[in-house]
């Protein structure tokens, strides 16, 4: 074995690490001419073309016996703490071959932390990893870990997501009539939060970006309008895995921005929320617009992180906590820098977080398989 058997990607690197990719997810049974092209065009999208492309924050792979064996995706995210530039290295699609899980995932993690990079994070964490991450001196961020659901339509969100939606047109119009039930019984669990007074309209990148650029936590993210739009563009091309991208700017009637919010609509499951900010004082008007568009997008239910500043504000409009597993990891040799990720002293969301480096497998003709993107 080579004294350091971890390196940066190569695009020639990427049919051995497409077909580990797919192996440890199970994706096809054969890497395919479409899906290799697929994967060709993700990796040079998110790790070589990406707007904060740099060279010493490079993807990296760990070879044993000349054969690639991990993968570690890495993407510089420029961020403000308490108004000084500082860079943090977003980490994505860590894969590695289950025979050489105990170094391989070691190797790549320890090389990855002993970058430039003043914060490395990863926010769709596995139990697993976030066991390793935890082993090299990295922490849990619990604030950022913590999902809601906000069920619309309970009764039928249960039948398209269990096996009675072998029966879905049987049961379509009873369960329809349940949920109108659901959401008008005093009390309910279901019920929905009284009407917003606030008007709603297209949100433009230039009126998201002075949104985020106008934030007071320690942390926050940096955009350029290039950068910003380049994500923007990014997770609406993720239709075909999430559903189409709304984006929302909601006004109070002075005109100013009383909150804004990204989600996909996906009418047969769980519509994420990418994004939502509320204006101090309009946090409940601004959600219940949120909740209004989606059911009137026909959503069943919709959910997504948690803010932090926000727990009590999702947990009075009563939703729920949601069973998707996954952690936000953060690693820094500054001690500060860790408090204010894992204190919820910043104003990251799922926009700067694994959620663009999201694998579209739908697009390879022919697949219909399930999403893994860790």
């Amino acid at each position: 074995m080579p004294a350091n058997p971890v390196r940066p990607l190569e695009e020639t690197d990427v049919p051995a690490v497409a077909d580990l990719h797919r192996r440890v997810f199970k994706i096809p049974s054969s890497l395919t001419d479409e899906l290799l092209a697929c994967y060709r065009d993700y990796y040079r999208t998110i790790f070589f073309e990406n707007p904060w492309r740099d060279l010493s924050l490079s993807p990296l792979v760990c070879e044993e016996k000349g054969a690639i064996v991990g993968s570690l995706g890495i993407v510089p995210r420029p961020m403000k703490f308490k108004g000084q530039p500082v860079v943090a290295a977003l980490t994505s699609q860590f894969v590695v071959d289950p025979a050489s899980r105990s170094m391989a995932g070691v190797r790549l993690l320890k090389a990855c932390f002993e970058g430039p990079q003043d914060l490395t994070f990863a926010d769709e964490s596995t139990d697993l990893t976030r066991q390793l991450w935890e082993r090299l001196g990295g922490r849990t961020a619990y604030c950022h870990s913590f999902r809601w659901l906000a069920p619309l339509r309970p009764a039928q969100l249960t039948i398209s997501t269990s096996r009675l939606r072998r029966f879905g047109g049987l049961l379509r119009l009873p369960a329809a009539l349940l949920d109108s039930l659901a959401v008008r019984i005093p009390r309910s669990p279901y019920g929905r939060p009284k009407p917003s007074s606030l008007a709603g309209r297209p949100l433009a990148a230039g009126q998201l970006q002075e949104i985020l650029d106008a934030s007071r936590a320690a942390l926050t993210i940096s955009h350029t309008r290039e950068s910003l739009e380049w994500v923007l563009n990014r997770i609406s091309a993720l239709t075909e895995l999430h559903g189409p991208l709304q984006s929302v700017l909601v006004e109070a009637s002075d005109g100013k921005p009383a909150g804004c919010y990204l989600y996909h609509r996906k009418p047969t499951g769980v519509s994420r929320v990418v994004l939502f900010w509320a204006r101090a004082g309009q946090e409940r008007e601004a959600m219940a617009h949120l909740f209004e568009n989606a059911w009137a997008a026909g959503c069943l239910a919709i959910g997504g992180v948690v803010p932090p500043n926000l727990q009590q504000v999702f947990a009075r409009q009563r939703c729920m906590m949601d069973d998707y597993q996954k952690w936000f990891l953060a690693h820094s040799r500054s001690d500060s820098l860790l408090q204010a990720v894992c204190g919820g002293d910043d104003n990251l969301s799922l926009l700067d977080g694994e959620w663009i480096t999201h694998f579209n497998y739908k697009r390879a003709p022919g697949l219909a398989i399930r999403a893994g993107s860790r």
